[in-house]
């Protein structure tokens, strides 16, 4: 199943970037690309991401965002997409 999520940061919890959490956040993308899981990855001009992933299921995907630093920092919303259109 496919999944559109958008990560946007929360204010009150946002933290600085740099340039160490921006490589690791490249090494992540560039895993998750190969792993087949992510297939695209957008910067917001208002900040955020959104990202489209491919999961068993909406729980696989809940747990991988909670592992990671965006559970922490920013307010996500996940949605399925549609595939049968």
């Amino acid at each position: 199943m496919k999944f559109f999520v958008i990560s946007k940061p929360i204010a009150a919890r946002h933290q600085s970037t740099t340039v160490e959490k921006v490589r690791k956040q490249q090494n992540t993308i560039q895993r998750l690309k190969e792993d087949g899981i992510l297939d695209q990855c957008y910067t917001m001009v208002s900040g955020g991401t959104v990202y489209i992933l491919n999961a068993e299921s909406y729980n696989v995907v809940h747990q991988m965002i909670r592992n990671s630093s965006l559970g922490n920092t920013n307010e996500i919303n996940i949605y399925k997409i549609n595939e049968n259109i």
